[in-house]
């Protein structure tokens, strides 16, 4: 991948979908909600495409957030992520079949450790 890689973000949330709440784990309330039964907390990786830089990887392009539910993780979302990453790829001149390759090899590390498959 030329110095190409993804650079990813783990995020959490307790949500409660019958009132469309959201609260991140970045909210100073977050701890407090997170044990609040009638919501749940979801697990979600924030995927960008990104090269070597000075110090900093050089962040060329978001990819999407992937969202782990209770059954897996959501179907539209690693769609959309494997959609963009082959535009992504093209534009930075990579070939989009191995970098999708790498994607999936990343994924499913998540998908183990979240589900234990």
């Amino acid at each position: 991948m030329d110095g190409m890689f993804f650079h990813v973000e783990q995020r959490t949330a307790w949500i409660r979908t019958q009132t469309h709440t959201v609260v991140y784990d970045r909210d100073p309330d977050y701890a407090r909600f997170a044990k609040d039964p009638s919501g749940t907390v979801k697990r979600m990786v924030r995927i960008w495409l990104a090269e070597s830089g000075a110090g900093q990887p050089n962040l060329r392009a978001y990819l999407g957030t992937v969202t782990f539910c209770f059954v897996g993780p959501s179907f539209r979302d690693l769609c959309r992520l494997f959609h963009l990453t082959s535009r992504a790829a093209k534009a930075a001149g990579q070939s989009a079949r191995a970098l999708r390759g790498d994607l999936a090899d990343l994924l499913r590390g998540y998908i183990r450790e979240e589900y234990g498959s």
